[in-house]
């Protein structure tokens, strides 16, 4: 196994190894995960998610830094920033549109059903959405100024019926299941290829 540093935790090697005797059952203790302010820093919060949909792409990542840079993970916790954009990002990719919730917190999202035909459907990763260039972007920003700094991964994306369910409409979904199952069957394998092997 390759020893990997993290700036921000500089026994990230050590964790990690504590991480997969855990997963394999071999560590013989829970996995015990303890974050506390540095001391003499003012804790910077972690943005929350689905922040970058909302905030400039950069100025997240940054704070992300700012709070990993103001803390300690003691034990084995490890400086963790997942990427996150909205929710239905894979149905928007497909097509659908998306509509906006202010709140207090921030924008939340939710999918507008688009398939009124569930015999009739063509499925496909539009590499041309809006949507999915925004989701590079944060990626490649994530990556760019968190490798070898923090921790980052879990693309939570959505998947499988629940991708049905937000372009057919839930209530729609559920009566196919009873009058259309042939209809339900196409749509999840033209989701599942697309899911597996997006072109």
């Amino acid at each position: 196994m390759t020893v990997m540093e993290l700036e921000f935790k500089k026994n990230f090697d050590e964790t990690r190894k504590n991480w997969r005797l855990f997963w394999e059952g071999k560590l013989n203790r829970p996995i015990i995960l303890a974050t506390i302010p540095k001391p003499g820093k003012k804790p910077i919060s972690c943005p929350k998610w689905g922040e970058a949909f909302y905030r400039n792409q950069e100025e997240v990542v940054d704070q992300a830094l700012r709070w990993a840079e103001s803390h300690e993970f003691l034990c084995d916790a490890v400086p963790f920033f997942p990427p996150s954009l909205m929710m239905g990002l894979f149905p928007a990719i497909l097509g659908a549109k998306i509509t906006e919730v202010h709140e207090e917190w921030g924008v939340d999202t939710a999918v507008v059903p688009f398939v009124r035909d569930i015999d009739d459907v063509n499925l496909k990763f539009r590499r041309d959405s809006k949507w999915w260039e925004k989701w590079v972007s944060l990626c490649e920003c994530i990556k760019r100024k968190c490798a070898d700094r923090l921790v980052f991964g879990e693309a939570s994306v959505d998947y499988n019926l629940d991708v049905l369910g937000a372009i057919r409409g839930t209530a729609e979904l559920m009566t196919d299941f009873y009058d259309n199952p042939a209809g339900v069957h196409n749509a999840m394998r033209q989701i599942n290829k697309v899911g597996s092997s997006p072109k």
